[in-house]
């Protein structure tokens, strides 16, 4: 339901948006409907926004009698529709639509098939892409105006919004001025000529006041000697006077006075337009002409002097101004359009490596790695790159930390039963690979209980770390030490045989035996379990071999190193 009022709003918007253009020169007209279609290409999708353009574009057949405009503002919201999911911005797919299909169709329809001529033609080829540009500009803030307003979670393209930005501060106000300035200029050269006119009818008016010049004797010949200087050979200058009864006298250098629309204008001044209905908007203004009527007297008789100027030569010489001026708007749309792509890509680009950094971080906390982000002239943007690697290093040290507690014993600093487990897995894959073997070490402290109920939970931490500390100074660094649970600890010996191994357990039994622990000032023994891994071993079966050697220790008076092989116990 939503979709279909939408879809009827911009529907009666584009109708409305085509009927009532704004007037930007004689028969040339900015029209705003298919801003109606950009915003239902992006909101509603590719078909109806062609729809709108269809039914929209209908005006204009209606208003200018052909079909041209149609065709072209269907082409328009088709091509944009289709660029716009490669560029993903209204204003540059509308740029290249213009530049790669609208302006050479122009050229081919008003050229061509309507007859107009090289400023004409121009001028149209000119306009339209400045009016479809500044539509897609519009409609680009019309959406994103909506999407801020009611769409908070909608995110926008740094790039796109820069874009946008450079754009409507160039293009928006260089229309303002366009149409100002031309409309000084029209102001200008209609002012000249109305004096002209006043010049005019200055000097018949002193010949008519004179009562011994007759009607039919009026010297005419100050006509010519007053035509602005700009005039073409095919400037006219009509006159009559006229009184209650009709037309006393006439004069016409070339053509008949017009009979057809008045629109009045400022200083007694006014714009008749012919009657026909076979011209198009613009020749009907060329064709047209500027009135001037004055009252005159003759004695006491009154009179109406009316005089009128052609528009072609005034429209000619502002139509070649608007060319000039459209030129070098299109020039700055240009160079706008070069920059924001510059502007925004430069500014872009840091943000862009911020978020590939970002997302490489996990993988590079994980190797250990710290995210390299490079230097950047943009005080800010350097600025948040900084505290993007402050965050980056302090994550590491987070992740070392939790690394350390997941993977030691927080009492003894030595590896917990998690990371034993996983050097045992390592060790068994390992040695299935490489047909190579190691061997384990189970034991736990004799009497640890006793030492607990008589000097406490407390002394009996310092104990295991001081056992700890000793072990792992009779270990090799290839060897695996850590803390299985209580006061039990497992030793994993790589790359030796049950010699070897034994004769390691053995020492370390031994210097057990003979050390003081500093925190009870006592010695303490250990009772050892001791086997070697078997290619069809898995870690239960392993482990529970350690364990039954360990039990048979402590079984056979503690204090003693015993191994378990296949099964069976020596």
């Amino acid at each position: 339901m939503q979709k279909l009022l939408l879809f009827l709003s911009l529907l009666v918007f584009a109708l409305v948006g085509n009927y009532f253009g704004f007037q930007l020169f004689f028969g040339v007209n900015f029209i705003f409907g298919s801003i109606a279609t950009l915003v239902a290409i992006t909101r509603l999708g590719l078909i109806p926004g062609v729809i709108i353009a269809a039914i929209g574009g209908s005006m204009t057949l209606i208003l200018w009698g052909h079909p041209y405009a149609l065709i072209i503002l269907i082409l328009e919201a088709i091509f944009v529709g289709l660029l716009k999911v490669r560029l993903h911005d209204l204003v540059r797919a509308d740029a290249v639509f213009w530049l790669c299909v609208g302006v050479p169709l122009v050229l081919l329809f008003y050229a061509s098939s309507m007859g107009m001529d090289v400023t004409q033609t121009s001028m149209i080829a000119l306009k339209q892409p400045l009016n479809g540009i500044f539509n897609a500009l519009i409609a680009t803030l019309i959406i994103f105006a909506w999407d801020t307003w009611y769409r908070p979670e909608k995110t926008f393209s740094i790039d796109n919004l820069i874009q946008l930005a450079i754009f409507s501060a160039v293009l928006i106000p260089a229309l303002i001025l366009l149409v100002e300035d031309n409309r000084a200029l029209k102001t200008h050269i209609e002012t000249a000529m109305l004096d002209e006119l006043k010049l005019i009818t200055s000097s018949i008016n002193k010949q008519i006041s004179n009562e011994t010049i007759e009607w039919d004797i009026l010297d005419t010949s100050f006509i010519t000697e007053h035509r602005h200087e700009n005039d073409s050979s095919e400037q006219y200058v009509n006159w009559i006077i006229r009184n209650e009864h009709g037309i006393v006298v006439q004069h016409s250098t070339q053509k008949k006075l017009t009979e057809g629309q008045t629109i009045p204008m400022k200083n007694d001044l006014s714009l008749v337009f012919s009657n026909t209905n076979e011209l198009s908007a613009m020749n009907r203004w060329k064709e047209a002409r500027y009135r001037y009527t004055q009252p005159i007297s003759k004695g006491d008789r009154q009179f109406s002097l009316e005089i009128e100027h052609d528009a072609q030569t005034i429209i000619n010489d502002l139509y070649t101004s608007y060319v000039r001026s459209m030129t070098i708007v299109v020039a700055l749309i240009v160079f706008a359009g070069i920059l924001a792509i510059l502007v925004g890509r430069i500014l872009s680009k840091p943000i862009i490596k911020l978020g590939q950094a970002t997302h490489q971080m996990g993988e590079s906390i994980e190797q250990g790695i710290t995210v390299l982000i490079p230097h950047n002239r943009f005080m800010e943007v350097n600025q948040l790159a900084k505290e993007f690697r402050l965050l980056s290093c302090s994550l590491n040290n987070s992740i070392d930390r939790l690394n350390l507690l997941a993977n030691e014993d927080e009492l003894t600093g030595i590896y917990n039963r998690r990371q034993s487990l996983k050097y045992l897995h390592e060790e068994r894959k390992r040695a299935r690979r490489y047909s190579s073997g190691f061997s384990i070490a189970f034991f736990d402290i004799d009497y640890f209980k006793q030492i607990n109920d008589q000097f406490g939970h407390a002394i009996g931490d310092e104990v295991l770390i001081d056992l700890s500390k000793l072990v792992k100074t009779l270990l090799r660094e290839t060897d695996s030490f850590g803390r299985w649970g209580g006061d039990e600890f497992l030793i994993i010996i790589r790359h030796s045989d049950l010699p070897t191994t034994l004769k390691v357990v053995e020492k370390i039994r031994q210097e057990v035996e003979v050390t003081k622990m500093s925190s009870i000032e006592k010695n303490i023994t250990i009772s050892v379990g001791v086997t070697e891994f078997l290619p069809e071993d898995s870690i239960e079966k392993l482990m529970k071999r350690a364990d039954d050697a360990l039990y048979k220790s402590k079984f056979e008076g503690r204090n003693l190193v015993r191994l378990a092989v296949n099964d069976g116990l020596l």
